[in-house]
């Protein structure tokens, strides 16, 4: 059987590479027509040229490595020096990024590249810029050196690989122990630091200016939020690679909250139709090309196709100058100066260009750049067919076993979800809706957290019949409280100085909303009152009457807007005695004092309250599957109100791994006492109570 013309040549002289496609028959006959020669000799000069470059990666990767299309995308949005400035350009207009981009995350699947990528923008500052600065942070001492030094140390020209100790130049490394005091300075003056996070955090980042910095795996938010503080002197900027196996940290968060998708891919290891998933397509090969790849490593031998062909992204670039030119061209033709040979909807749809066997089917879209909310940042997604080297198709087969959520995270490097966040189902398209999409009757509870050196943190909650719970208001909320104005945020983005020595980090930080009111129980209830709609509470005071004594009049079981079936305190801080009068009370003694009955939420039989008792709960109230559409017979139990926010951010980024004084903390112990007391609709109308709207 002839050979067909797009078949690879096998050659005992050629080199293996895992992207570099072997000569065809038809390849090899057109250069023998370009270079006047016969075909065997197009064929030996094309195995040389091969083989050449496959020998120059090897021995100087920085020069003559092979940078994956995704590498040029974030490097057009950083605007480097060593790519041309008018196609860095073209690729922010392309993305919708006005300015340069001085915070890039890399979020990647794995043996995506992100590491290499980051290695390698730190060296090539460092050598086209004399006197560069730049850092590099991993987890600890010893996951830097091997894994930053050593491929740092891979990367330097092969004639500084070696040890060199003079004035400007210093360059010392063992496999062993790395570089020597974590650190190399080159003939040119730049120098690389290691550095990692088990280090303070004032030590480690604070007090330096450098032109560049990279950070793979777990950084934590605040260090984050410095870093570029350091860069701002030089005009440079961060990189910071995380792969989400276990969710997405404080610190990607930081950048993905509220972030746009500009560009994203078919992700054909995930069909929404009901067909099969195209694992050859989601390597870029056909399915006679992945069969032999498939084959080639079950026997441990080399392919001959490439183990995976990247997205051309710089087609990205095309795509959006002819989108320019056609929506030109419909303006055109909107204002009468042309008349087009077809309809302008005709003109803007877009044809399917997919491989024949994808067209026709429905896949997830998977991001590839995404825009921060801030439009500073950008979100680059590295899938882990974007790195031939990493031998992506084994990191697809393992990834094809296992369930869509994985699939995203371990081959298309998504997720949205924060590190061991305590709910990890909970989403807020699935679980936030609209205040008045909440039903208006059902039973309601008030579960309050107190705190002697910070706002008390309160959550109505109502329970209906369908045995849905929804969690109604918050205090404080993003709304403005009579004498005191807008709180603003419970808890915000960001935390202490070392997440890795039990300091705060995980949970964020406290927002101003935590700042002490000096309030008492009197004022307490009078908020508690006006929330609720007591009707008493619009009567104005008598003369007579002192503040104190004009609130402890108000009748709790008067007429409301809202009643309320139970009042829960944290035993804790309820229980926690206070100087009152000369004696020791505790807080339900004084507010039964004020009159306002508050009921424990654990009793003393109970023993001591644990932070993860509770948990399972709200999370069996979120739970859904995440793999099927929300509706009738797959929806969750539990839902928030949009304007409950502080509650909806604690939701989002809670661990529980900063313990007591966690920021998010208070909200999240409301929803767990509120299951763990069994709060559920009751019909209290059948047992003597007055059922109606926005009661019981």
């Amino acid at each position: 059987m002839p050979l067909a013309p797009t078949a690879p040549l096998q050659s005992d002289k050629a080199l293996w590479s895992p992207y570099l496609e072997l000569p065809t028959l038809a390849g090899c006959e057109a250069a023998a027509a370009q270079l006047r020669c016969s075909t065997e000799e197009a064929y030996e000069r094309l195995h040389r040229m091969r083989n050449d470059v496959i020998r120059k990666e090897a021995s100087d990767p920085l020069r003559y490595g092979y940078h994956p299309p995704m590498w040029k995308i974030g490097w057009g949005l950083l605007d480097v020096p060593w790519q041309d400035k008018a196609l860095n350009a073209a690729i922010r207009e392309a993305l919708e990024f006005k300015t340069r981009v001085r915070e890039l995350l890399i979020l990647g699947g794995q043996r995506s590249g992100k590491t290499e990528f980051i290695l390698t923008t730190l060296a090539l500052v460092e050598h086209y810029t004399a006197k560069a600065r730049t850092w590099c942070f991993h987890f600890n001492h010893q996951q830097s050196v091997e894994y930053h030094h050593a491929g740092s140390y891979r990367l330097l020209p092969p004639e500084l690989r070696r040890k060199i100790m003079e004035t400007v130049c210093a360059i010392s490394f063992t496999q062993k122990d790395g570089f020597t005091r974590d650190k190399y300075v080159l003939p040119n003056g730049s120098e690389r630091s290691f550095r990692n996070y088990s280090q303070d955090r004032n030590d480690a980042i604070e007090g330096g200016e450098i032109d560049a910095y990279g950070a793979d795996e777990l950084l934590p938010v605040d260090w984050a939020e410095t870093l570029p503080f350091r860069t701002s002197t030089r005009n440079g900027f961060g990189v910071i690679g995380f792969t989400p196996v276990t969710g997405y940290s404080a610190t990607v968060f930081r950048f993905c909250n509220g972030a746009r998708t500009i560009k994203a891919a078919d992700a054909f290891l995930l069909p929404m139709d009901g067909g099969p998933a195209l694992e050859h397509l989601a390597l870029g090969l056909d399915e006679n090309e992945y069969a032999s790849v498939r084959e080639s490593i079950e026997k441990k031998e080399n392919p001959l196709y490439p183990l995976s062909r990247p997205e051309d992204c710089m087609k990205w670039i095309e795509e959006f100058n002819a989108k320019a030119q056609r929506a030109a061209e419909g303006a055109k033709a909107d204002a009468g100066l042309q008349t087009p040979p077809t309809r302008r909807a005709d003109a803007e749809k877009a044809e399917d260009t997919r491989p024949a066997e994808a067209r026709g089917r429905k896949f997830e879209q998977m991001p590839r750049v995404q825009q921060s909310a801030d439009g500073q940042k950008a979100i680059l997604y590295f899938y882990s067919s974007d790195n031939p080297f990493g031998n992506p198709p084994v990191v697809l087969k393992d990834a094809s076993e296992l369930a869509e959520r994985e699939r995203r995270i371990r081959f298309y490097g998504f997720t949205d979800k924060s590190i061991a966040n305590a709910f990890p189902l909970f989403h807020p398209k699935v679980h936030v809706v609209k205040p008045e999409a909440i039903p208006a009757t059902g039973t309601n509870y008030l579960i309050i957290d107190p705190h002697p050196s910070r706002p008390f943190f309160m959550v109505w909650m109502r329970a209906t019949s369908e045995g849905k719970h929804y969690a109604v208001r918050e205090w404080p909320g993003h709304y403005p409280i009579p004498g005191v104005g807008l709180l603003g945020a419970w808890a915000e983005q960001g935390g202490g100085a070392n997440i890795y020595d039990g300091r705060k980090g995980y949970d964020g930080r406290k927002g101003p909303a935590q700042r002490p009111l000096g309030w008492g129980a009197a004022r307490y209830k009078e908020e508690i009152a006006r929330l609720e709609g007591w009707k008493i509470a619009d009567e104005p005071r008598p003369a007579k009457w002192t503040y104190e004594e004009w609130i402890k009049s108000w009748n709790q079981f008067g007429p409301t807007r809202e009643k309320i079936l139970r009042r829960y305190m944290d035993a804790r801080g309820g229980g926690a005695k206070n100087m009152d009068e000369g004696g020791a009370k505790t807080l339900f003694e004084t507010f039964d004092k004020i009159g306002l009955t508050f009921y424990e939420t654990t009793s003393s039989s109970d023993g001591p309250d644990n932070l993860k008792d509770g948990l399972q709960m709200v999370n069996d109230a979120f739970a859904y599957d995440p793999n099927l559409p929300v509706d009738y017979f797959n929806s969750p139990h539990l839902f928030i109100s949009e304007a409950c926010q502080n509650l909806i951010f604690a939701c989002m980024i809670y661990t529980g791994e900063d313990g007591l004084e966690g920021a998010t903390k208070d909200p999240i112990d409301c929803l767990r006492f509120y299951f763990k007391k069994g709060c559920v609709y009751r019909n209290v109308s059948s047992e003597g109570g007055v059922a109606g709207r926005g009661c019981y």
